[in-house]
């Protein structure tokens, strides 16, 4: 086929042969979907192909039936392009694609623009949409549904097959049997925005590293929104509903931005957190989850998660029965997170509980646990490093416990006697805690308190006593 415009009337044009775009400059236009192109049985061919690079191709306003209906089918992909510059493929109505619906390999200046692709993978399990080793490709308000893989596939899993600039937009994918979009390996510059995603049987969307997820739709996956393949993500303003596992997921990942996302009615956690530092979460409501009722929680920080900062979050449940165990949990190994300013109001069990002795909770509306810092039972070191209150709980007999200096100028630490099954603790501090140089605070009594503050003493940070209810010191 030379350059030039062809046109197509309505009819069925049953094909034995693929469709070859041989030369540039092509623009192959239908009559809409009634103009249908069908391959003979069993040719193991695209229906529509190049076999040389080209440039500035149109491919517009086409069906493609790859239905083995009429005894007839092709064995390829509806569209396969590959190494071409410029290219436009446009409302064509692609269904029963025995592979890919439209693929593109190698290109550069791409737009996949207002398709409808409808099972493909009839038989060959392939996403509606696919392509790799792509630049500055759009693809945008596409309809897929019913896909045997991916609604829209751009896994680059080495560096010969990443895209780069690649704009995913206004698409509705719904009842894909793996994700809605894929798009993890390696990439450069990723916008997933604004698409409608329904009822995937794995994640509605699993980015690589570096993507920027905003405002999306995502009702009825597995996971809502699947960070496991790279970190430094931005998820913001996406609308995450009934996810047969988790809403949103960092696994193993580092330094993403979860911010005003509404996580609801998870069947297990809202936002969960595991292996994951340095991530930011904020301004997100997550309501309602564990709808399994499996002891899941709004958000959870899990494994060896360390140094998150979670603020500003609406972490509570508003059902009749709350199903959400907690609002914000720690757990296993999780330590030195900064918890702040949530709301975690009438969950299940409690607002929040947490496991790391470094971990700061401050100023949250239903947590009871705000500035604890958790007793370390006998022999145990008391954390030094942020302001709060130990309640402290002797087990048997005379207990011990230290007490380092401090971390920092202008700590306070409240110590008091909370429940008493030993005889007494006495705590020694590693500096002297006043001007009489005494360094053991030993309590006997439950309700015996005091509070120090922490300041510099040269070269060192010391705590000094500022009130004493009761404890003897030596």
């Amino acid at each position: 086929m030379a350059g030039g415009k062809v046109m197509l009337t309505e009819g069925i044009f049953s094909l034995a042969a693929a469709v070859n775009v041989a030369s540039s400059g092509i623009c192959l236009s239908g009559s809409g979907h009634a103009t249908i192109l069908k391959m003979a049985s069993g040719n193991n061919v695209n229906t529509i192909s190049n076999t040389a690079s080209v440039t500035d191709i149109v491919l517009e306003n086409f069906a493609i039936d790859g239905s083995t209906s009429g005894g007839s089918s092709s064995l390829g992909n509806g569209i396969g392009i590959n190494d071409a510059t410029r290219v436009a493929i446009r409302h064509f109505y692609v269904h029963e694609a025995y592979r890919t619906g439209i693929e593109v390999l190698n290109a550069t200046d791409v737009k996949i623009t207002g398709n409808l692709i409808d099972a493909s993978g009839r038989t060959q399990a392939a996403p509606n949409i696919g392509f790799q080793q792509c630049t500055n490709i759009v693809v945008a308000n596409n309809i897929c549904k019913n896909g045997a893989d991916e609604g829209i596939d751009c896994n680059g899993a080495t560096e010969g097959l990443k895209n780069s600039r690649v704009t995913i937009v206004g698409n509705v994918i719904d009842n894909a049997t793996s994700e809605g979009v894929d798009s993890t390996g390696l990439h450069d510059t990723v916008l997933i925005m604004g698409n409608s995603i329904f009822s995937c049987a794995d994640s509605g969307i699993k980015p690589g590293p570096e993507h920027h997820v905003i405002g999306n739709m995502i009702e009825d996956c597995a996971v809502g929104i699947d960070m496991s393949s790279g970190g430094d993500n931005s998820v913001v303003s996406n609308e995450v509903r009934g996810s047969t596992a988790q809403g949103i997921l960092s696994n193993g990942v580092d330094r993403n931005l979860i911010s005003n996302n509404h996580v609801l009615n998870s069947t297990s956690h809202g936002i969960d957190v595991v292996n994951s530092d340095y991530n930011t979460i904020t301004g997100n409501e997550v309501m309602n989850n564990d709808q399994g009722q499996t002891g899941q929680d709004g958000i959870a920080l899990r494994g060896s998660s360390v140094k998150n900062t979670v603020t500003g979050n609406n972490c509570s449940d508003d059902q009749g029965t709350p199903t959400q165990t907690y609002g914000i949990r720690e757990r296993d190994t999780a330590d030195n997170n900064l918890i702040t300013g949530n709301v975690v109001q009438d969950n299940q069990t409690a607002g929040i509980i947490v496991v790391g002795s470094s971990t700061i909770v401050r100023t949250n509306p239903g947590s009871t646990v705000d500035d604890l810092i958790a007793d370390p039972g006998a022999s145990g070191a008391i954390p030094a490093t942020h302001t709060g209150h130990v309640p402290l709980v002797s087990a048997s007999g005379a207990e011990t416990r230290t007490l380092a200096d401090a971390a920092v100028a202008g700590l306070t630490l409240d110590m008091y006697y909370k429940t008493e099954s030993g005889t007494s603790i006495a705590v020694t501090a590693a500096s002297p805690i006043n001007q009489a140089g005494n360094t053991i605070m030993t309590f006997s009594d439950v309700g015996e308190h005091i509070r120090l503050t922490s300041i510099e003493d040269g070269a060192d940070f010391e705590w000094r006593v500022v009130a004493n209810d009761g404890v003897a010191l030596s």
